[in-house]
């Protein structure tokens, strides 16, 4: 029963990342202790999880009981601001999936950081058979975490999540956007690359020499999506990331790009397509047509 999910207009959630805070006297600071909201972010979390596993018919209840303590608060300007934004994107995602929830015969997974749950359990029609996309969700993946030497957190959990995704599976990965909203830029301030392009190719090379060899180690399909060009503050730099993701992957033969960035922007190429707009940092769920359209184009073999 989706009627116990929040109205996603209600959200308290900044609508971006760099959206600065409300005046302090109109500020809604929830008046729980460190310990009420640590668990409040297990029930977020929960909600979270049980989406990406895809327990869809367990998530309206608990939803209905955590909006008690979180309606009207803003948990944005708490300590469990990452655990909250990750709820109401999850809670809107929500709504658009069909009910009752849809399977379909061939499976194509999705791997990728928050932006990955934009297309989580959407049905598309490849070659005349309904495609289900499954998320395959690595929270706060970096590019630059894939490189050779790394031993931060992330680059283990990928590998873990990719490990649980069978063998010779086609595999959408959709990674880049918080290298392009922190992780390059802070990069060449501190003068690691001696400019964006530089950053840029390198971050992208570490990216690309991982998935190539998951097309030899996993027997993968390996689709790459370009970086979703939602926030204003960083479009300009992930469209130069994207520019060279794609001249990087057509140069890759064991790698096949998803050519939709035109058609997720506006006509201009200022602005994100208002058809994919949903919560002002990740994509609504629409885009999956673009990416149905895309394999299409690319001839996808019907294999699970």
């Amino acid at each position: 029963d989706k009627t116990a999910l929040p109205d996603p207009s209600l959200s308290t959630a900044l609508p971006s990342p760099a959206a600065p805070a409300p005046d302090k006297s109109k500020q809604k600071i929830p008046p729980y202790s460190a310990d009420e909201l640590d668990l409040l972010a297990l029930h977020f979390t929960m909600v979270k999880i049980l989406y990406v596993c895809g327990a869809l018919a367990l998530i309206p209840p608990l939803v209905e009981a955590i909006e008690v303590a979180r309606k009207g608060w803003d948990m944005h300007l708490t300590t469990i601001r990452n655990e909250h934004a990750y709820y109401c994107c999850v809670t809107q995602l929500f709504c658009s999936v069909p009910h009752p929830f849809p399977s379909a015969p061939d499976t194509v997974y999705v791997a990728g950081d928050s932006h990955s749950l934009s297309s989580a359990w959407q049905v598309i029609n490849v070659n005349g058979r309904d495609t289900q996309l499954v998320p395959a969700l690595v929270t706060g993946l970096k590019c630059f975490h894939l490189r050779p030497e790394a031993v931060f957190f992330p680059k283990h959990n990928f590998y873990s999540v990719i490990g649980k995704i069978p063998r010779g599976s086609r595999v959408v990965f959709l990674f880049g956007e918080i290298d392009c909203r922190e992780g390059i830029i802070m990069a060449v301030e501190k003068g690691k690359y001696k400019d964006m392009d530089e950053g840029i190719s390198r971050t992208i090379d570490f990216y690309l020499n991982v998935l190539d060899s998951l097309t030899k180690q996993q027997e993968f399909v390996i689709y790459v999506q370009p970086v979703a060009p939602v926030l204003n503050e960083t479009r300009e730099v992930v469209k130069v990331f994207n520019k060279t993701l794609k001249e990087k992957v057509l140069k890759t033969p064991s790698l096949r790009f998803l050519d939709i960035l035109d058609s997720l922007l506006t006509a201009d190429k200022k602005g994100l397509n208002p058809l994919y707009e949903m919560d002002g940092t990740h994509m609504g769920p629409e885009y999956c047509k673009l990416i149905e359209t895309s394999l299409q184009a690319l001839g996808l073999e019907s294999k699970q």
